[in-house]
């Protein structure tokens, strides 16, 4: 089948560019053909359709070195044979150095088929040398723009034969703020700005070492101004023939935050780790109070805090437990009370389902046992104490010793153990209530069984002193007895630190025992037993207690005395069920004496009949 070919003739004669034409369809081509021999109507026939052009070398008005240079000067890339009749070597050889693809005497028109053919064949090179270069040129460009916009540092790195820096996108000014200009004038840098612990690593990565090129490479970089960042490199070493590496191509990403936040995880992995492991040894107190001392040394062993302590909330204020202080020391915190408490019960976060904890800036405070010291100024976290259904107490901590600043990831920590703690501390009081009621339906049972054998006052006394130990601490603990008759008190019970004391009787006055007696009421006083009893209008006389009970012991409207238990050590030591708990010991003990009371005057009577009867 006849190729088709869109040929342009520029010819003088018509006889020989027929020749031409019947040339090429000899040679197997299809010419669509037009000659023209003027070099305006050449002109306005050229179009990039065109598949070739054959030109006489000299016409009248019109030659083919002017039409080449034209075609040239057109940009068109179309295949130009020269055709003539004569034509000398040296006007040969210039044809073909000005451009034209081939040139042949018209009495050889045989070889213009396979001069056309390789001519279009040179073309067809020549366009897909074109498409290759454009689109190499287009590669570069999306490159370069993708280089210069991206957010990863992206370079090529010369080893051989001279090191230096070939290519350093803008955005490592952002990075480790050095220009490419800086890069490229030295071919060291790298080695300036990275720690030299890190040269070595990096030496052996763009060297091609076994087992390290290709792989991503963590560095600590020094930046221009001085400040340390963590950069992520990936190596692509390129070889010469030889296999020896001549260049490295890679990229640089800041991994700052990432590393920031991976050794958060792991602090805060590390933190959680030590509250499961603190569990179990929580979980293993017997008591509340040995609970709260061991939280604050598992906080201080486990969590890492410095100085923490353990407060609990009772009504509208905050009462210590235990703490942990500057010298590594657990210490009682049971007598602190103190006006910057208000502060912290103030904060919503600590009464609503808010922060997991709250930060201020307040004086560092420390209790000596008697008054908080002021040792410092700087941050303190409150961290809540909650149980499921309500706020227990609050755990404080700071870092007076160091000075350091509030570390996200270990508060975190604090936290969970403090949720932890919430949770336990809540089991463990319901056990402890459970307990105490138990035990207190077990005393009021077994007093009320004993009582009913009993016809002794004495004896009475001291199983009533016996009992209230079972359910309360009796060894600060005295009975006393009204004698309404004589206007006397006398004190059969009177333990003081577990010791019994031997107590005359008095006259009434305007004590403690007489106003109970008088008011006929029990009486409970948290805290600054004395600063209340001044307030009641009573005297105060000895010893000064920390928190008391006192309940009196009626028959109807009588009163025959009065049960006081006392703490010399503790505030808040007791509750309302701890003076209801009381009241009805007092109550049974009142039964049981007035019918000892009764009974023995009954025997009295007997006795005193029986001789009459007698005499």
């Amino acid at each position: 089948m006849a190729i088709p070919l869109r040929v342009l003739i520029i010819e003088d004669r018509p006889d020989d560019a027929g020749l031409m034409v019947y040339a090429l369809r000899h040679a197997g081509f299809e010419p669509d053909w037009r000659r023209v021999d003027t070099e305006a109507d050449y002109v306005a026939c050229l179009s990039r359709d065109l598949d070739v052009i054959l030109a006489d070398y000299s016409l009248p008005q019109f030659d083919a070195m002017g039409a080449l240079r034209l075609l040239q000067a057109s940009g068109l890339d179309i295949p130009f044979i020269v055709v003539t009749g004569t034509l000398g070597e040296e006007a040969a050889v210039n044809c073909i150095k000005e451009g034209a693809d081939d040139y042949l005497l018209k009495d050889r028109l045989a070889r213009l088929g396979q001069a056309v053919t390789r001519a279009l064949h040179e073309k067809e090179l020549r366009e897909e040398k074109r498409q290759a270069e454009f689109a190499l040129r287009a590669s570069e460009a999306r490159f370069r723009r993708l280089a210069e916009n991206a957010p990863d540092v992206i370079y090529r790195y010369r080893l051989s034969p001279t090191r230096c820096f070939e290519y350093v996108s803008p955005v490592v000014t952002d990075v480790i703020g050095y220009t490419p200009e800086e890069c490229y004038a030295d071919a060291n840098l790298w080695v300036k700005f990275i720690l030299p612990d890190d040269v070595g690593p990096t030496q052996q990565a763009i060297t091609g070492v076994e087992g390290v090129a290709h792989r991503p490479i963590v560095l600590r970089v020094i930046r221009k101004d001085g400040t340390m960042i963590w950069v992520e490199m990936r190596f692509v070493p390129l070889y010469d023939e030889a296999g020896q590496v001549t260049a490295v191509e890679g990229i640089v990403r800041d991994i700052t935050e990432r590393q920031r936040m991976e050794q958060q995880q792991s602090a805060m992995t590390a933190s959680l780790r030590a509250v499961l492991e603190a569990a179990d040894e929580l979980i293993a107190c017997p008591d509340l109070d040995s609970l709260y001392r061991r939280a604050v040394e598992l906080a201080r062993d486990k969590l890492g805090l410095e100085r923490c302590g353990v407060l609990l909330r009772e009504g509208d204020h905050l009462r210590g437990t235990y703490g942990t202080d500057r010298h590594g020391r657990t210490t009682d915190e049971h007598a602190m009370q103190g006006p910057h408490a208000a502060i912290w019960m103030e904060q919503p976060g600590l009464l609503e389902q808010g922060p997991r904890w709250i930060v201020n800036e307040t004086p560092h405070i420390e209790w000596d046992g008697e008054k908080f010291v002021q040792i410092g100024h700087g941050w303190v976290a409150a961290t809540p104490i909650r149980s499921a259904h309500s706020l227990i107490g609050v755990l404080f901590n700071d870092t007076a010793i160091s000075g350091a600043a509030l570390d996200p990831a270990k508060q975190e920590g604090v936290s969970v153990f403090c949720s932890l703690l919430g949770n336990i501390a809540e089991r463990k009081r319901t056990e402890q209530e459970i307990l105490r009621r138990n035990q207190e339906l077990a005393a009021l049972t077994q007093i009320g069984q004993a009582l009913s054998q009993l016809a002794e006052p004495s004896e009475i006394l001291r199983l009533i002193y016996t009992m209230v130990g079972r359910v309360l601490d009796n060894s600060n603990l005295y009975i006393a007895l009204c004698d309404e008759a004589n206007r006397r008190i006398s004190f059969p019970i009177y333990a003081i630190d577990g010791e019994h004391l031997s107590v005359p009787s008095r006259p009434f006055g305007n004590e403690l025992t007489e106003y109970v007696i008088r008011t006929k009421s029990p009486l409970l006083i948290h805290r600054d037993v004395m600063g209340a009893m001044a307030r009641l209008g009573v005297d105060p006389v000895g010893r000064p207690a920390q928190s008391l009970l006192a309940v009196p012991m009626l028959v109807g409207e009588k009163a025959l005395g009065v049960i006081v238990v006392q703490d010399y050590d503790h505030p808040d030591r007791f509750n309302t069920a701890h003076l209801e708990l009381l009241s009805t010991f007092a109550a049974q003990a009142a039964i049981a004496l007035e019918n000892a009371r009764l009974y023995q005057a009954g025997q009295w009577r007997a006795a005193e009949l029986q001789a009459l009867y007698e005499n």
